[in-house]
């Protein structure tokens, strides 16, 4: 079943804003019964070495959500947010290398942003 990301642009491709799960940058929610579950994931290339997740939802504590490594050449975390929750966040990799999402086009300053 595709994923549909309302921050994706298709434009040409037609249909509503579909991404496969082939692609190894991905944000997927899940709704859960307490919210819904955030799934991070980059490919492996994207960070030598240890990476975290970190936002308002961790109150950008490095290591509170860190990437752990696939078998498909990925690495990804997950957290639970509230429905509705609007949270900024960025990816820390090794030696202090901030970057964002490039599939998240939403930004608060320097921030990533996402809505669930």
């Amino acid at each position: 079943m595709p994923y549909v990301d309302p921050h994706l642009d298709v434009g040409s491709m037609g249909g509503p804003n579909v991404r496969t799960v082939e692609e190894p940058n991905v944000i997927k929610l899940s709704p859960t019964r307490s919210g819904v579950k955030v799934t991070f994931t980059l490919p492996l290339e994207q960070s030598t070495g240890e990476c975290s997740v970190v936002g308002d939802f961790n109150e950008w504590q490095p290591g509170v959500h860190a990437m752990r490594r696939r078998p498909n050449e990925t690495q990804s975390a997950s957290v639970t947010l509230p429905r509705g929750t609007r949270v900024r966040f960025r990816y820390l990799a090794e030696n202090g290398h901030w970057f964002n999402d490039p599939d998240v086009h939403e930004l608060d300053g320097s921030d990533s942003v996402l809505s669930v």
